[in-house]
């Protein structure tokens, strides 16, 4: 079941977890509204500039391609957050046992560490994966360690780790 149609979260609750999630992406849809608003603003003021057809097409590419990247990424970034929000409210709490831990260089100041986990819910194995920035903490932890997760019992595939709990037991 998906974490949005899921049964007995209030719908108070799925408002404020909506919000969060928009929240979350403040500076972007300032970002966007700013170059949206510059093309309309172009679009408007061209028909006052004589011989200026060329200045169209650069207004509406100000608007439509801020539109489109809204279009296209927003829906998947605001539904993470928001199912994060509904796992940190109605999540269980329960340790994982942590199966791989590997690395991704995305460049030479930035290394992202990813921890793949699972655990047993009602007899049925779940995993899942987060990723940490801070070598310090990776290299304390080994396959067959216990993480601290929470995760939905109505639907155990959407779990998230207790960051605040890992750091404090691998400090």
């Amino acid at each position: 079941m998906s974490v949005s149609r899921a049964r007995g979260v209030p719908f108070s609750d799925k408002i404020k977890f909506g919000w969060a999630a928009v929240a979350r992406h403040g500076m972007l849809w300032g970002i966007f509204g700013t170059f949206m608003a510059a093309g309309a603003l172009v679009v408007w003021a061209a028909p006052v500039l004589d011989d200026a057809w060329f200045v169209y097409p650069f207004g509406w590419l100000f608007i439509l391609f801020p539109l489109g990247m809204m279009v296209w990424t927003m829906p998947s970034s605001l539904m993470f957050y928001y199912e994060k929000q509904v796992v940190k409210k109605y999540g269980r709490s329960a340790e994982a046992v942590v199966t791989d831990i590997y690395d991704e260089v995305l460049d030479e100041n930035v290394t992202l560490y990813y921890v793949e986990y699972e655990f047993t819910y009602k007899s049925a194995q779940h995993s899942g994966k987060f990723y940490v920035d801070e070598h310090k903490l990776v290299a304390r932890m080994e396959v067959g360690d216990s993480v601290p997760i929470k995760f939905l019992a109505f639907d155990p595939s959407q779990s998230d780790v207790r960051m605040r709990s890992l750091k404090g037991k691998y400090k």
